[in-house]
């Protein structure tokens, strides 16, 4: 006798007590996101087909269509997974800790969030070459957004707190933390144009000395706090990023 279980496949009698095992839903969207983060790690986001993922968990294809439209849908959950890690494991217990002023919450914020892209750099960079492509501005728009939407809470929390302690000086916490995400951005930018490039000269490595800078005085500015008081996207990070260039890391994961 052949029986039909719930992702679409035919099984024989003696087949059906362990194929009758059907995971609950959260549990196999879990699944799908592991495999995919491991699969993306390991390959690369655009050699890993749809097919590669089904096959690693051995499942039909349309189990997949079942949890996600695209594999840039199911990119879309493992970045949010990610992130809401990140939040969880890093900057949750910075912005929660007791014996910390804000300053210091706010260097160590930086610090823990450029050390955590440092470690899992392969996966960082993969993904910044997959986004940065023309038919993806869109999702990376979206997922840029999206994380600025998520970390605007925990660093408005730090923003009052400096204000009560009299370090910060502004009047809307939520909306300066939202100008600060979005001057993130800026000493990233020619840093990821040396990652697409694979190449970068002194010229470029000058450029984003400065870009540092005037990002950690421009951050002072905004946030009231007293002049030369914060390193925020700090030399040494840089220095990391570059040691990775000049490690061809970039040509080793593409």
């Amino acid at each position: 006798m052949v029986y039909f279980v719930t992702d679409g496949r035919s099984v024989t009698h003696e087949e059906y007590p362990v194929a009758r095992i059907v995971k609950e839903f959260d549990e196999r969207f879990d699944e799908f996101i592991e495999t995919a983060q491991t699969l993306f790690f390991n390959k690369g986001y655009e050699q890993t087909s749809v097919q590669d993922i089904i096959n690693h968990i051995g499942v039909a294809k349309g189990t997949f269509y079942h949890y996600f439209d695209s594999k840039s849908d199911l990119l879309e959950a493992v970045v949010k997974r990610n992130r809401e890690n990140l939040l969880e494991t890093v900057v949750s217990p910075i912005v929660n800790h007791a014996e910390w002023d804000a300053l210091t919450k706010f260097q160590k914020l930086f610090e823990q969030l450029n050390g955590w892209k440092l470690i899992n750099h392969s996966m960082i960079l993969d993904m910044v070459r997959m986004l940065y492509k023309d038919e993806n501005a869109l999702l990376r728009l979206k997922m840029v957004e999206e994380t600025r939407s998520r970390m605007a809470g925990p660093f408005a929390e730090i923003i009052e707190q400096g204000v009560t302690e009299g370090t910060f000086h502004v009047n809307f916490a939520y909306e300066t933390a939202e100008v600060i995400l979005r001057m993130c951005e800026m000493p990233s930018r020619t840093l990821i144009t040396a990652i697409l490039n694979g190449v970068y000269n002194d010229e470029d490595v000058n450029v984003m000395e400065r870009e540092v800078e005037v990002f950690n005085r421009s951050i002072e500015r905004v946030c009231g706090i007293a002049e030369n008081t914060v390193d925020l996207f700090q030399d040494a990070g840089l220095k990391g990023w570059l040691s990775l260039l000049e490690q061809n890391v970039v040509d080793q994961v593409r």
